[in-house]
């Protein structure tokens, strides 16, 4: 009950503090000072009641709903930090308390100007106005009562002491399906309690934990820091609309511009490090596999590095009187920034992209739905509607463009490529709307020419002046550092497979944009390291790149079932299984497997075990990092000495993958109208996998199926007779795979095998260049916000 006070007292706050703003803005008397009292005041309240869910956490209140769902007893210190940020309710929590905190900058930013600030902060804290509704109750409230609604909980979970008591009895409960026992949880149940003198916080000694795969320290910095990027967009999107409805533009750029670098350095920070997640922990080698809900976060990073690019120009040609060149793309970019990080939310937490993301299905809840499209619309319209009523004044603003051969050409033409990137990515993540998603090729298809001419830009911006340029003077400049990209580029290509000139191209590209930035780098550093800010970014994107097509067209991927004892040759590796060894107190197993070359050997330990928290077999990777290559191992399935006729596999829909003298293919999910609705609205659904099992040109039909029952997820096998084999689904992802264990019945049982380790074994060469790339994107954007920030006076 405090927490829900403390969210309703910060939004009324919100409000008085947005209402006092606008009558200062329109020179009302003695509103000034109220409208910071009531602004310091929401922050309070806010910090407050992160503060009590904080406690609630440390304490294991397992009475509050949240915690009960995503923290436990057996979690470490920083999980159990994590657990605040785990699920929806916390992590808007969390971005409305950065956010909070961000206004206080802004205001001493902006001194004293009473009229600057008021025209500001009434769009910032409009902003903060969505935060906070979104975490009202009765929508994603993280304080809401685990008794506030009926639910029948594990009665694992209840103190012992209780169990045995009278008034407890009738509400126990056994499930016909499931051997568990449960307990029947409510507003009745509570009252029960309370009658006998019970304390309710004392009833339930246990939560139902963190998803496993989120229990990484990654995962318990990738979520604060992505927030505070998204925390970042609102800034220029306030001074943009500030400047709109102040009719006056030369202030804003300058203003905003240092916020925009550090939130996009943030940001993309933040993306990233969920890429090094995935890559270390869910086991298919990669970093990124443009699914929907990864990408509608880089969208909005992509248009907010594009509005840095414009940012530099109108900051350039700013004129006394105002005339300056691209204000208008300026004012349309930083609104987009914050409307395309809303519409990201509304994409990742409205559960539209259930069936296509391989996140989890994610049930908001139809109010929650409806205040994140309303929101959007609303900033949307907001941002139309100044920029229409403006529009004729702008346009007197705009000075004409000299030339082409020019420092802001090349930045306007780099940033146009941007915002088509972001166009084309938009628009495939944007597909199940419309019922129906993309492949991964449509974005590496769309996108890599864009991403070549981008990568030549790069390089050559930096030898074109602002104004006229000489095409003498660029060619006998840019030339040595094109001709020494063109032939390492060259070598590289010919020393391994790269594939199509698209390939060279891109790779050419990337080592022109870095030998171009490390020679101005070398000539600025001596000036002062803030004066090199833009040149590590950019050296930073160029290295980028040259990761992403030499490790994306060089990996190579083999899968092999390793014997015990016995030696396997891969990718120049004599790969041997070792055995397995019990660890933390027998809850996993680490798979011990030795690699041995020329150079040496080593052993890498990949862990299966079966999660308490779903049932699931979860499987983590181990990964020998290098300069040159990572050796990535990832456990698939596992065959005792006594149990040779099973066998797991991941197979991707429409693939066939062989077992035994089968040929089996995973052909599509199946599921009702009903079950679709039911799964929308958080009830108990039911989802088919069909799977064809095709010998000798005779096919046979197996539908296992996932039941979904208060949020617990059972997988049943079918056994198709006929073909004598047992076909169990033993994990599914959304995006288009499953997780499936075939087993032979009857007289077909195979003799046993050895002890063997299924594994997928992945070279992943220059890998290290991806990581390198985004530090230095990262730290570069870092930089040159503080030079704008703190050293460039107003």
């Amino acid at each position: 009950m405090l927490g829900q006070i403390l969210i309703i007292l910060s939004l009324v706050s919100s409000i008085l503090s947005l209402t006092m703003y606008y009558f200062t803005y329109k020179n009302y008397e003695n509103t000034f000072k109220f409208a910071r009292i009531f602004y310091h005041a929401q922050f309070i309240f806010i910090l407050l009641a992160s503060a009590f869910l904080l406690r609630t956490i440390l304490i294991h209140d397992f009475t509050n709903s949240y915690v009960y769902e995503y923290s436990s007893t057996s979690l470490s210190t920083g999980l159990l930090l994590s657990s605040f940020f785990a699920g929806q309710q916390g992590s808007f929590l969390l971005w409305l308390l950065f956010a909070s905190l961000l206004g206080f900058l802004i205001k001493k930013k902006l001194g004293d100007d009473e009229n600057y600030e008021s025209s500001v902060m009434m769009f910032y804290i409009l902003g903060l106005v969505f935060l906070n509704i979104l975490v009202l109750p009765g929508l994603k409230d993280p304080f809401e009562s685990l008794f506030a609604s009926t639910s029948y909980l594990p009665i694992k979970l209840v103190n012992p002491a209780y169990i045995s008591l009278p008034q407890i009895q009738s509400f126990l409960f056994t499930n016909p399906n499931d051997p568990g026992e449960y307990i029947k949880f409510g507003g009745e149940l509570k009252s029960v309690l309370i009658s006998a003198g019970i304390q309710p916080s004392t009833f339930l000694i246990e939560g139902r934990g963190l998803n496993p795969l989120l229990q990484n320290f990654w995962m318990e910095i990738h979520p604060p820091i992505l927030f505070l990027g998204f925390a970042f967009t609102a800034v220029p999107f306030s001074f943009a609309l500030s400047s709109l409805l102040r009719n006056e533009y030369k202030s804003w750029i300058k203003l905003s511009l240092p916020w925009l670098l550090w939130g996009m350095a943030i940001l993309g920070a933040g993306i990233m490090i969920g890429g090094y997640w995935a890559y270390g922990v869910l086991g298919w080698g990669g970093y990124w596999g443009w699914d929907p809900v990864e990408n509608s976060s880089l969208v909005p990073w992509i248009i907010g590095v594009a509005l840095i690019h414009t940012m530099l120009i109108q900051n350039k040609y700013q004129n006394g009187n105002g005339t300056t060149k691209y204000l208008r793309t300026n004012l349309i970019l930083a609104i987009l920034t914050f409307v395309f990080v809303i519409y990201s939310t509304f994409l990742t937490r409205s559960g539209i992209l259930s069936d296509a993301s391989v996140h989890s299905f994610v049930e908001p809840g139809m109010l929650t739905y409806s205040a994140l499209a309303i929101f959007m619309v609303g900033f949307i319209a907001i941002g139309a509607v100044f920029l229409i009523k403006r529009w004729n004044d702008i346009s007197k603003l705009a000075s004409p463009i000299e030339g082409w051969l020019n420092r802001e050409n090349a930045l306007f033409y780099g940033s146009a490529l941007l915002i088509g990137i972001a166009i084309i990515i938009s628009v495939g993540t944007s597909s199940p709307i419309l019922g129906s998603s993309v492949k991964i090729s449509f974005y590496n298809v769309m996108t890599k020419p864009l991403v070549i001419i981008a990568g030549l830009i790069l390089g050559i911006s930096l030898f074109l002046g602002w104004g006229k340029t000489s095409k003498k003077i660029i060619l006998r400049q840019a030339s040595v550092s094109f001709i020494i990209s063109v032939i390492i580029s060259s070598l590289l290509f010919y020393l391994s497979d790269l594939g199509g000139i698209q390939n060279y191209l891109f790779l050419t590209a990337a080592f022109f944009g870095l030998v171009t930035n490390l020679l101005f780098f070398t000539r600025n550093v001596r000036n002062g390291i803030t004066l090199t800010g833009g040149q590590i970014a950019h050296l930073g994107a160029a290295i980028l790149l040259m990761g992403i097509i030499l490790n994306g067209n060089l990996v190579t991927k083999s899968q092999a079932d390793l014997i015990k004892g016995k030696k396997v040759n891969i990718n120049g590796y004599d790969v041997k299984y070792i055995g397995y060894t019990p660890i933390e107190d027998g809850k996993k197993f680490a798979f011990d497997v030795e690699f041995t070359n020329a150079a040496g050997s080593f052993i890498a330990s990949p862990v299966m075990y079966t999660s308490d928290y779903n049932g699931n077999l979860m499987r983590e990777p181990d990964i020998k990092e290098g300069f040159a290559k990572d050796i990535y191992i990832s456990p698939m399935g596992f065959e005792t000495a006594e149990s040779g006729s099973s066998k797991e596999f991941v197979i991707e829909k429409g693939e066939t993958k062989p077992f035994d003298d089968f040929q089996v293919k995973f052909d599509e999910f199946i599921f009702s109208e009903k079950d679709m609705s039911h799964m929308t609205e958080g009830k108990n659904f039911k989802i088919f996998s069909k799977i064809t099992l095709e010998k000798d040109g005779k096919e046979f039909e197996a539908l296992p199926f996932m039941t979904n029952s208060k949020g617990e997820n059972v997988f049943v096998a079918d056994t198709v007779r006929e073909a004598g084999i047992i076909v169990n689904m033993v994990k599914m992802d959304a995006s288009g795979s499953v997780l499936i264990q075939l087993n032979k019945i009857g007289d077909k049982i195979v003799e046993a095998k050895l002890e063997t380790l299924s594994a997928e074994i992945s070279i992943e060469p220059f890998i290290i260049l991806v990581w390198i790339g985004v530090f230095l994107v990262t730290l570069g954007s870092i930089i040159a916000g503080y030079r704008r920030y703190f050293l460039i006076k107003l």
